[in-house]
């Protein structure tokens, strides 16, 4: 589900108003993660902390464009990304999101967030990729604590290389259990899922 409400002070006012600082600095795909991704391996850690971190690191043998409109449309998120259960676009403009949405954890009460995001396209090692950071809105809707991270969409031959990684402070203590599931199903289930949002697309 996804709507776009056009409210033009509604981005920056929320921003003002979360005054949100956490971030994590991208850092750029290194060649043994391309040569690792393109072989068909998924590279997944996830840690356990004060703030947990998971990554995901895979190939997707689907256009680098179509791959990364994928991303880019968060409001439809909810389609293909693992345990995503709702995703409402709030504002959206070319390279700036607001999206708000719910997340389904095992064992535990679903997870609600308003994220914003930024869109940029840098360039690594003489490779232009897609890169969106996002940031947690500390509104009355969320239930969480912090959650900030991003994509990176980069591409290999004729597919892509893509790169998701998420902070998280579901604002309880975290399970091994729940560490698990995000190794086993949530991370690897993003490479899969991108796959197959862009062939229902097309």
């Amino acid at each position: 589900m996804h709507r776009l409400v056009s409210t033009s002070l509604l981005l920056s006012a929320i921003a003002v108003a979360s005054l949100a600082t956490a971030t994590e600095i991208p850092t750029p795909i290194t060649s043994s993660e391309y040569e690792a991704a393109a072989s068909g391996e998924v590279l997944v850690q996830a840690e356990r902390g004060e703030i947990n971190r998971g990554q995901v690191i895979g190939f997707v043998d689907r256009p680098v464009e179509s791959v990364a409109e994928i991303v880019i449309a968060v409001g439809d998120h909810d389609h293909w990304f693992p345990d995503t259960r709702e995703a409402d676009v709030l504002e959206q403009t070319e390279t700036t999101n607001l999206v708000r949405g719910t997340t389904h954890i095992p064992v535990f009460r679903d997870r609600r967030w308003t994220l914003t995001g930024d869109y940029t396209q840098p360039t690594y090692n003489g490779v232009s990729c897609h890169l969106m950071e996002y940031d947690y809105v500390d509104d009355d809707y969320g239930n969480m604590d912090a959650c900030f991270g991003y994509w990176l969409v980069c591409p290999h031959e004729e597919g892509s290389v893509v790169k998701y990684v998420i902070n998280a402070d579901l604002g309880m203590w975290l399970p091994q259990a729940i560490v698990n599931w995000a190794q086993r199903r949530m991370l690897p289930g993003i490479i899969t899922g991108l796959a197959e949002r862009y062939d229902e697309l097309h």
